[in-house]
């Protein structure tokens, strides 16, 4: 099964974007923020990751920096 990992600080659309994929098959683990996001990955490695790019803590921005330099 395909996993998505969905990072997202609003709560109402990250909650409709897990279910929206749930319900289209997929494996889905979700994170309120940038920071949760990073554990999440390199704990789970998912297939896709949608990231919010606006988000407290780490924005999705910098939580593509951190994965590119130090989990390639």
């Amino acid at each position: 099964m395909i996993s998505i990992l969905c990072i997202e600080d609003e709560d109402e659309v990250r909650n409709l974007l897990a279910e929206e994929l749930s319900e289209a098959g997929f494996a889905v683990y979700e994170a309120e923020n940038g920071r949760k996001g990073l554990e999440l990955l390199v704990a789970k490695w998912p297939d896709i990751v949608i990231c919010d790019i606006t988000m407290p803590e780490m924005s999705g921005t910098e939580l593509l920096a951190e994965v590119q330099l130090n989990h390639p």
